[in-house]
């Protein structure tokens, strides 16, 4: 009884993407790699989660040629029971968000755990330049 909104994209080659019962993976959201919804999870419009990453090892090869030599590594994204991700949030690498976690709308995670009953908030509130 889980619902996957219109323009989704699941894609699984070489890993394995699990989505449990009663979640809501909304419109235009992305999963790929290795990706596991427990129970009662709801991705909001545009989430993204992928396990993937590249290898830029060498400086003096193309980004195509680091790929080929040491290849794409496959990471795991875990998200226990009862999580939301707000809109246009991205997920990306070895990540583990434990239960009754709530993660703001447009914030970025890469290679990192998120304790249970947290609330992850974007504080991107970066000044540039004063206008003054």
């Amino acid at each position: 009884n889980s619902a996957i909104g219109i323009r989704a994209r699941i894609s699984s080659s070489n890993s394995k993407i699990s989505i449990s019962s009663n979640c809501r993976i909304n419109q235009d959201s992305i999963l790929a790699g290795n990706v596991l919804l427990s129970k009662n999870c709801v991705l909001s419009p545009r989430v993204t989660l992928i396990s993937d990453k590249h290898s830029f090892k060498d400086k003096n090869q193309t980004i195509h040629e680091n790929d080929k030599k040491y290849g794409t590594k496959i990471g795991q994204i875990n998200l226990s029971s009862n999580v939301y991700i707000g809109a246009n949030s991205i997920i990306l690498g070895n990540c583990d968000i434990d239960k009754n976690v709530i993660i703001d709308a447009n914030c970025y995670l890469a290679d990192m755990n998120i304790e249970k009953n947290s609330i992850v908030k974007n504080q991107l509130n970066l000044v540039i330049k004063d206008r003054h």
